[in-house]
């Protein structure tokens, strides 16, 4: 996570096969930002705080349609089914308590609608809350501020009888607000994130918090995993929730000092469970030619590869049409503070390749350093059905300035606005 957009700039680059179903199970136990956790398995007991809320006219669990656990929460709007606590109930660092005053704060959660009316799905009272508009049929985001309030909707419909994961987010640094949104059903996003900037800070209030119910009425249908943090949530880390890979208690790898080269980050890769931190050490490392053609990674989920010193380890490319490392129909992969080096051949340091020509991947680039003396010479290669975002970097090489891209098999090039916000030489 991020504490502050101003202060700590994202530093990774995200590699998002989020096309996956849920499998695995968030773990939140080592995540201090982490305040509050409703699995809602058999009961509303909050198991990361002290925020245990209490039902109020019975709402039920169902054990068979859930998406985490064993479990999900099951309100009836007609019955006026929620559950709640009162302010001076909260700990004292929830997001939104009288006397915590502004702060940034995050809300991740999956519900199922059964009729889609006004109705709330997490709310403090005149502080924020995420609602479901009938009018619209929409998710939206409501932060209060001294005299008013600023509204955030979706910008694509909901329909009953589907799974949602929504991750909300609002940053106290300069006011922005975030929603981000999967859609279960289709296996895909629902929409492009919707972003606002609330016309003022946000307050706390002595009104009670709710799951299952806000300003505009009762929830109809099903609740699950509702989380809040006291901080920013990156898109990655929504993800992550949603996919239940989140892991604040992962043990880094480092990559011993005697891997032969970039086949040792791979070795490291393949050798670890999903969302694990590779630590590459300082040093320089290419493809090492042994008769054998370089292999793609298997396949492991949101992994975060990070050099040990930003600007310390090197990956180059070396020989013809052969990347450093090749990474193949993963989710979640980052890549970040490293030197990208790419020269002879159409290689790159990083080759990221998506297999599945019908749907998306995302790659966003930040804050390396990337080389390459002509076209496919570069630091880093794109191919296949890719979205990319690639800002911040020192970029210096010609014509791709050091992102390659191609077009295969009638595969679409990346977004085209690629270089934004990069430093170009």
């Amino acid at each position: 996570m991020i504490i502050s957009k101003k202060v700590i700039p994202l530093t990774l680059l995200f590699f998002f096969l989020s096309f996956l179903p849920c499998y695995g199970a968030n773990d939140f136990s080592g995540d201090a930002n982490c305040v509050a956790l409703w699995q809602f398995e058999n009961n509303a007991n909050d198991t990361k705080g002290g925020n245990n809320l209490t039902e109020y006219n019975t709402p039920t669990y169902d054990n068979v349609d859930f998406k985490e656990g064993a479990f999900a929460i099951d309100f009836e709007r007609d019955n006026s089914e929620y559950c709640g606590i009162t302010d001076g109930g909260l700990d004292l660092v929830f997001p939104g308590r009288s006397t915590a005053g502004e702060q940034s704060f995050s809300i991740g959660c999956w519900f199922k609608v059964e009729t889609l009316e006004d109705s709330g799905l997490v709310a403090k009272t005149n502080s924020y809350e995420l609602q479901i508009d009938s009018a619209t049929q929409t998710v939206r985001f409501q932060v209060f501020y001294s005299g008013g309030s600023t509204t955030l909707a979706f910008g694509t419909p909901c329909s009953a009888g589907i799974w949602y994961h929504v991750g909300a987010v609002y940053d106290a640094t300069d006011n922005s607000m975030k929603m981000r949104m999967w859609d279960d059903d289709a296996g895909n996003f629902l929409g492009a994130n919707a972003t606002a900037t609330c016309d003022g800070d946000m307050v706390g209030s002595t009104g009670d918090l709710y799951v299952g119910r806000g300003l505009t009425g009762y929830h109809d249908g099903l609740m699950d995993e509702v989380v809040v943090f006291n901080d920013v949530l990156t898109d990655t880390e929504i993800d992550k929730i949603r996919a239940q890979v989140y892991d604040s208690t992962a043990v880094a790898v480092y990559v011993p000092d005697d891997y032969p080269g970039a086949t040792g980050i791979q070795n490291a890769i393949q050798g670890e469970p999903d969302g694990t931190t590779i630590i590459v050490r300082n040093g320089t490392y290419r493809y090492i030619e042994l008769g054998i053609p370089l292999q793609p990674t298997t396949q492991k989920n949101y992994l975060t590869i990070i050099a040990e010193n930003e600007g310390g380890a090197n990956i180059e490319g070396t020989g013809e049409d052969i990347p450093a490392v090749y990474i193949q129909d993963v989710t979640g992969t980052t890549i970040d503070g490293f030197n990208l080096r790419r020269s002879g051949g159409i290689g790159s340091g990083v080759f990221f390749f998506n297999s599945d020509t019908t749907t998306r991947t995302t790659v966003t680039v930040q804050n390396c350093d990337m080389r390459g003396d002509s076209l496919f010479r570069t630091g880093v290669r794109l191919l296949g059905y890719i979205d990319a975002t690639i800002t911040g970097n020192t970029i210096v090489g010609a014509q791709m300035a050091g992102i390659a891209t191609s077009v295969e098999l009638g595969i679409p090039l990346p977004n085209e606005d690629f270089l934004y916000g990069d430093s170009i030489v």
